[in-house]
């Protein structure tokens, strides 16, 4: 995961299922989308991990960059 300021990035490379875990991820965060694009990505928590589900139409074969924000 990268920082700027109160945006953070994700890249997401392999995939085993829809949903991605995060950990240690600000809880303040409460969007999610591509960063090519703009379009959302699906952010729900659970306990204290935030949980990404990125559907196959939203994923870039090589990396799936996702900007996550408050």
């Amino acid at each position: 995961m990268h920082c700027a300021g109160d945006t953070h990035y994700i890249d997401a490379l392999d995939y085993v299922s829809d949903c991605v875990t995060l950990r240690d991820v600000p809880t303040q965060l409460t969007k999610a989308a591509l960063l090519k694009d703009g379009s959302p990505v699906k952010l729900t928590w659970r306990e204290e991990n935030p949980i990404l589900t990125i559907l196959p139409q939203q994923r870039n074969e090589a990396d799936t960059v996702i900007r996550l924000e408050e």
